[in-house]
């Protein structure tokens, strides 16, 4: 759960911007969570190749041990795995930068956790919220939508 960006576990995830320095990426911790594009899916991915089946060895050894950051990263990156075993390749010169971090407006982040919260709720399955102006977009919501239908209105008898 921890790396899988449906559950609660992983909003980490949303507050991690990759950024480059010099000839390799950086992951930076921002102080709010951001829109998830493909630089969020990169994480989300390769947070699930490293972790594995690894994750509750990850949690006793947090439960028992209480380690802090760097022994946890020894601990997951060394013994549990071999994920820092080889140095990263250098960034290939010609490599398009990724997208900027964009924070993630409040109301859309309080949406989207109400929305998970009520994921296994009989009665709500799959359920969807909409802004204003998606409903507004969507067919027989809002606009021009139903036009030909306002045609058959202007040929009502007029001797009722």
């Amino acid at each position: 759960n921890v790396c899988n960006l449906k559950k609660e576990e992983a909003d980490w995830i949303l507050k991690i911007d990759i950024v480059e320095q010099g000839d390799k990426l950086e992951l930076v911790e921002q102080d709010a969570e951001g829109i998830c594009n493909t630089e969020c899916k990169t994480i989300e991915r390769t947070c699930q190749e490293v972790m594995g089946y690894s994750d509750t060895d990850v949690a006793e050894y947090i439960y028992t041990s209480k380690p802090d950051v760097e022994s946890l990263t020894n601990y997951l990156c060394k013994d549990l795995t071999k994920a820092c075993k080889t140095k990263p390749p250098p960034l290939p010169k010609d490599r398009t930068p990724g997208e900027p971090f964009v924070p993630k407006p409040t109301k859309e982040a309080e949406m989207e956790k109400m929305l998970r919260s009520m994921e296994g709720m009989p009665g709500a399955p799959n359920m969807q919220m909409y802004s204003r102006e998606e409903l507004m977009n969507m067919k027989n919501f809002g606009g021009d939508a139903d036009d030909d239908e306002d045609e058959d209105e202007d040929q009502f008898p007029s001797n009722l």
